[in-house]
């Protein structure tokens, strides 16, 4: 059985290396600093970059990296071996994503 699982978790991380999709925390991360600064130099242009606006800027990028972290731990972990793991990291991946976004279409409202 040990044999079974040491397989299965050596075909996963060689798919993993095969697929594009291998580097999403990398491209999850890299959006959430792209769309840190795009606030950032949208704000200050306007003269209207202020501290809560720079508070909720940083605390969208926070979520931003803790949803990148959560789908690595997710794809990381598998749900048959982990189970406690991958739920952690379910929870970081759509949790954290779900308050960036909800963070991010604020401020594409403001900037409307």
């Amino acid at each position: 059985m040990e044999l079974n699982v040491n397989l299965s978790a050596r075909f996963t991380r060689a798919i993993k290396l095969t697929t594009i999709f291998s580097h999403y925390p990398i491209t999850v991360g890299f959006v959430s600093y792209v769309r840190f600064m795009q606030i950032k130099a949208f704000f200050e242009a306007s003269n209207e970059y202020n501290k809560s606006i720079s508070k909720w800027n940083k605390i969208g990028i926070i979520f931003g990296f803790i949803a990148g972290l959560g789908s690595s731990v997710v794809g990381n972990f598998q749900e048959s071996n982990v189970l406690s793991i991958h739920v952690v990291g379910a929870w970081m991946a759509f949790g954290g994503g779900s308050i960036f976004l909800i963070i991010q279409v604020s401020f594409g409202h403001s900037q409307a």
